[in-house]
């Protein structure tokens, strides 16, 4: 009896030690996975903008066929271990506590969702700036989901001072892409000849274009006279007029005029630091619900309040709660995306606001040519989240995190298809920032990923 002690606890180990390792190899294919659909949805996007059709494709319509995409591909593990589970005649039971844990999967799947649509409200409606809304969304999934998983299951992590390190250096990494995106965008703004921020009006997309609702000023897109002048052209018209002959009625009303449109200015700079306030609310909003998504997942999975339970759980559980998951992601991002589009100008345009009408020119408005990549891209992400999670149940789902540095693939992937940083020598100031951000991301993966590791 002593003898086979040490034999059965070493056998123990190693097949812990394996599945530790097919879980981190898990990771690694999801996190190339998380890190390539963003591109294939610009690359949608950029299409669509070079069709033959004088209109180009709605956006929203574009992210619901991705949403539709990944709600379908999600839910073909829990049908494949359902159709072996009834060959078998080992059907799972669905005992009546589970509920609260379908209702937590399906919270989680929301919360992804409005996550995404933060995203677009804050950019696309707020104008506020691509960089500053991933930074702050970024780093609070990070801290957020890093440290809920860990103390929902900290016994899956063997060495907590290397999470938390991870953590760390996973905000750093944040931390340097952005300031290198700043100081990119700056470079292609100043050799294009442009006097303004070209983040400003980054569409999530890629695109540079904006086409949700925006705050127009009184006198056209912005604050001019009558005639199209500014309120600095007309007074220094009005300055003018005061060297001229000209009747004292007439320049009083031209002062009046002036002083009116220049008051139109400063309530117009009101209204933009007004919209860059309301705009970073949203992105916070977003990133506490980017934050609880992962963690309310592993809830479903994982059962730590034990409402399911004492008994043992089920072989598809990761399976069969992604489904639910996938589900209230897919009617959350459709009813989203059809409240987005009902703040367009639409009847301008003669279209109706009405969501039925909005969801039938959906259905029937573009060919399956224009939605291919949009679902390409869905079936992408849909491995990627599904790798994501089961690597997580194997490993624990604060070490899954780590695929939260998909911006290693993403940033490859932008300089491939999309031609960025095409021209950044490796040892000019940003070529510094991206080999300092590889840098940082790859050292967070590996810490991360070695806090698992007994």
């Amino acid at each position: 009896p002593t003898a086979s002690s040490p034999s059965s606890s070493s056998a123990w180990l190693k097949m812990s030690t394996t599945d530790e390792f097919v879980g981190l190899a898990i990771l690694l294919v999801s996190l190339f996975c998380l890190g390539t659909w963003p591109a294939i949805l610009r690359l949608c996007s950029d299409q669509s903008s070079t069709t033959h059709n004088a209109e180009r494709r709605s956006l929203e319509f574009v992210y619901m066929d991705y949403a539709s995409a990944y709600g379908l591909i999600s839910c073909v593990p829990f049908v494949l271990t359902s159709i072996v589970s009834w060959t078998k005649h080992t059907t799972p039971t669905y005992d009546e506590q589970s509920l609260s844990l379908i209702l937590i999967a399906m919270l989680g799947g929301s919360l992804l969702s409005l996550g995404n649509l933060s995203f677009q409200w804050s950019t696309a409606i707020f104008g506020t700036t691509l960089t500053t809304t991933l930074a702050i969304q970024a780093s609070m999934t990070v801290v957020l989901g890093t440290f809920l998983n860990y103390a929902l299951e900290p016994a899956k992590t063997n060495q907590p001072s290397l999470l938390v390190l991870g953590a760390v250096v996973f905000l750093l990494a944040i931390a340097l892409a952005t300031r290198a995106q700043i100081s990119y965008a700056m470079t292609v703004s100043a050799e294009n000849g442009h006097d303004h921020d070209q983040l400003s009006n980054h569409s999530p997309f890629g695109d540079g274009e904006v086409r949700y609702t925006v705050i127009e000023l009184p006198y056209g897109s912005s604050a001019c006279g009558e005639g199209g002048e500014s309120a600095t052209e007309v007074h220094a018209a009005a300055k003018q007029d005061d060297q001229t002959p000209i009747n004292a009625s007439v320049k009083q009303e031209r002062f009046l005029g002036a002083v009116s449109n220049s008051f139109d200015e400063s309530s117009y700079m009101a209204k933009q630091r007004q919209r860059t306030r309301h705009g970073i609310l949203v992105a916070i909003l977003g990133g506490f619900a980017f934050g609880f998504f992962s963690p309310c997942f592993n809830i479903a999975v994982n059962d730590p309040f034990r409402w399911r339970g004492t008994g043992p759980h089920s072989k598809d559980i990761v399976a069969r709660t992604n489904a639910w998951f996938s589900l209230a992601f897919w009617l959350a991002s459709i009813f989203g995306n059809v409240f987005l589009v009902r703040n367009q100008k639409r009847p301008n345009h003669g279209q109706s606001n009405n969501a039925l009408d909005i969801l039938w020119d959906y259905f029937t408005k573009d060919s399956w040519s224009e939605r291919k990549l949009a679902f390409l891209a869905g079936v992408v992400c849909a491995l990627g989240n599904v790798l994501q999670f089961q690597g997580g149940k194997m490993v624990g789902f604060a070490t899954a995190d780590l695929v939260q540095a998909f911006p290693l693939v993403s940033t490859v992937w932008d300089v491939v298809l999309f031609g960025e940083f095409t021209h950044v020598r490796c040892w000019s100031w940003i070529g510094g920032l991206l080999a300092a951000m590889y840098a940082a991301y790859m050292t967070g993966i590996i810490l991360l990923a070695c806090s698992s590791i007994a």
